[in-house]
């Protein structure tokens, strides 16, 4: 026999499929609901604030990501989803602060430093952004392109034209390892570039 009355974790999965499929006006319906059910869940909490910016509705969504914090101080994703969301809205030394705190929460995460350092150089802080990169590229083994792309960027805007090639070989080896043809275009265009800067550089 079906329960008439689900459980809050049911709408919980639901909306994320909903989400992984695109549906995400209906990903919110459900975790709303889910919250009436149980409105202590801080996970549920920071996946409507997370879905809610990304559907424009960022004020809303701040305040669910607020939530979520107030709920559970110790939960890093609700701190690394309002910092991506704040420096969305250019409100840099806030997100820098939250992903900060995110970072602090778990310091193995990867994709929080890659978060961090790209805030850090869009804000034009590209000595800070290069070893929030290299601690990237370290918990990664090497790994993972986007660091490496996102470390010779920033090595790059820095001059530092010879550590910028070396990083964009590393992510360009990566790329042709797993057959990426369209990656490997895009990053063999970058690696041209900072090669050009290195010729540049020995000219003068």
């Amino acid at each position: 026999v079906l329960n008439p009355t689900p459980p809050a974790a049911w709408y919980d999965h639901l909306a994320v499929l909903q989400a992984q499929t695109g549906d995400l006006p209906g990903a919110v319906q459900n975790l709303r609901l889910s919250l009436t059910i149980d409105p202590k869940d801080a996970g549920t909490e920071d996946n409507l604030g997370t879905i809610l910016c990304e559907t424009g509705q960022a004020q809303e969504g701040f305040g669910h990501l607020r939530k979520a914090i107030s709920m559970a101080p110790d939960f890093p994703d609700p701190h690394n989803h309002l910092g991506w969301e704040l420096a969305k809205t250019s409100r840099f030394d806030e997100a820098i602060d939250e992903l900060q705190k995110a970072i602090a929460l778990r310091p193995g995460s990867v994709e929080y430093r890659v978060n961090l350092g790209y805030v850090l150089a869009i804000r034009g802080d590209f000595a800070g952004a290069v070893p929030v990169f290299q601690k990237a590229v370290e918990l990664s083994d090497g790994k993972d392109w986007r660091c490496l792309d996102m470390l010779a960027s920033a090595y790059s805007h820095l001059g530092r034209s010879d550590n910028a090639v070396d990083a964009e070989q590393q992510a360009l080896n990566l790329a042709i390892e797993h057959h990426d043809e369209a990656l490997e275009k895009h990053l063999r265009t970058n690696l041209e570039h900072y090669e050009h800067g290195t010729a540049k550089a020995q000219a003068n």
